[in-house]
């Protein structure tokens, strides 16, 4: 099944949680589509440079071009709300996370986040979230939607207390631009990646622990190299056990989340490097994308390339799988 998205280069695509849409978003419209027919449903209002669905697949929260946040209804595509910066924050609105539950919302505008609560009105829960030195790339809740963390170009990541917006701790390992985050499935670790070629996995009990008050360093983390240099997406498999990263070469490497040791390489099906990279629901399958248009499906567990998809000509920004 292809969908062809019109509205300029194609930035990012997401499943809705019950595998029924497709958002796109491009450089000139962002898109709503029927994943099971490939009808294009309906277009954002106002346009959109960024975005993702809510938990309950309701809701649509982005950025459109102007810079200000919005929420979509993926009902109608049209601007339920408005999501501004800090009156005093010039930047745009640059992303938008929902937590599992769907009961809170982070966006962040520069150096800034914002928490807001997404149970009824929308309205922001105390004031902007302020530290980082640089822009926010990142962010992520735990699972039960306790903390945030963000994840900044200053080479920091930092852990928030969702409740109260504290800063509870400032995760210091990284020499360069954190590219991604992301929480382990049960809460307890926190991974973080970035542009230095290092993956760190934070245990975060020994990272409250931390004598030093609000600052966690290396003695808190695990720090692995990423192979080719360039960390790209790492995530937790869904039993926490282990997790992928895709980085600047032609392959994937799979480490154990305890141990930090790499369990798996595989390699030698991509032509370029792997730009993104996910598990199944079950665990059992990855997918990957390349920046020379392939795709390939692997075993989680023996690392055999079970299946190669092919269909695009430019590089694959963005690979899921969804159960239906």
């Amino acid at each position: 099944l292809e969908m062809k998205h019109e509205g300029g280069l194609l930035v990012s695509a997401e499943l809705s949680p019950d595998g029924s849409l497709l958002l796109t978003i491009g450089t000139q419209e962002g898109c709503i589509w029927c994943a099971v027919s490939g009808r294009k449903l309906m277009q954002l209002q106002d346009g959109a440079t960024a975005g993702s669905f809510s938990p309950d697949g309701c809701l649509v929260a982005g950025v459109a071009f102007d810079g200000i946040g919005r929420l979509w209804s993926t009902a109608t595509g049209k601007v339920l709300k408005l999501l501004p910066p800090a009156a005093d924050q010039k930047t745009d609105v640059s992303l938008a996370v929902f937590s599992k539950a769907g009961l809170l919302l982070l966006t962040a505008a520069g150096s800034a986040a914002q928490l807001w609560e997404a149970a009824g009105a929308f309205r922001p829960l105390g004031p902007a979230l302020r530290g980082h030195l640089d822009d926010i790339r990142a962010a992520a809740f735990s699972p039960d939607g306790a903390l945030a963390v963000t994840a900044s170009q200053d080479a920091t990541a930092r852990l928030w207390e969702a409740a109260s917006g504290l800063c509870l701790r400032v995760l210091r390992a990284h020499s360069a631009g954190l590219t991604t985050v992301d929480f382990s499935p049960a809460g307890t670790q926190c991974l973080t990646a970035s542009v230095d070629g290092r993956v760190c996995v934070w245990q975060l009990a020994a990272v409250m622990a931390a004598t030093a008050p609000a600052v966690a360093g290396e003695e808190a983390c695990c720090v692995l190299a990423a192979q080719g240099g360039v960390a790209n997406a790492v995530h937790f498999a869904p039993d926490g056990r282990s997790f992928q990263l895709a980085s600047a070469w032609e392959g994937l490497q799979i480490f154990g989340s305890a141990s930090g040791e790499e369990q798996l390489r595989v390699s030698g099906n991509h032509g370029e490097w792997v730009r993104c990279a996910a598990f199944s629901p079950d665990g059992l399958l990855i997918i990957t994308g390349a920046y020379d248009g392939t795709v390939r499906l692997w075993s989680s567990y023996s690392g055999e390339c079970l299946g190669k998809l092919r269909g695009h000509c430019e590089a694959v920004i963005a690979v899921q799988i969804r159960s239906t």
